[in-house]
């Protein structure tokens, strides 16, 4: 799992307004049980996801997947007050 850690970490340096590279990191950080990294990882995702203009095109379901699995890490955290403000945003 270190490699893996190291390969998404790098692809987050080379592609950092791509959600995906973020969404690989925080799945790998998740797997490896450390929830502030997979928490960050995946707040950096969020922001990939909205979008940067001339580089990242807003993709809706990008960010709605962003929202969800933030608001998942929420739920496995018992962090009762993100996981409406995650979930509204998904719904919405």
């Amino acid at each position: 799992m270190p490699m893996a850690r190291r390969e998404a970490s790098i692809a987050t340096e080379i592609e950092p307004d791509n959600p995906r590279t973020w969404q690989t990191l925080g799945g790998v950080e998740f797997d490896m049980m450390d929830t502030k990294a997979c928490i960050e990882a995946y707040e950096r995702r969020i922001i990939a996801a909205q979008g940067t203009p001339g580089v990242y095109d807003f993709d809706p379901l990008a960010l709605s997947d962003a929202y969800l699995d933030r608001a998942t890490i929420a739920i496995d955290n018992k962090d009762y007050d993100n996981i409406y403000k995650y979930l509204f945003f998904y719904i919405k």
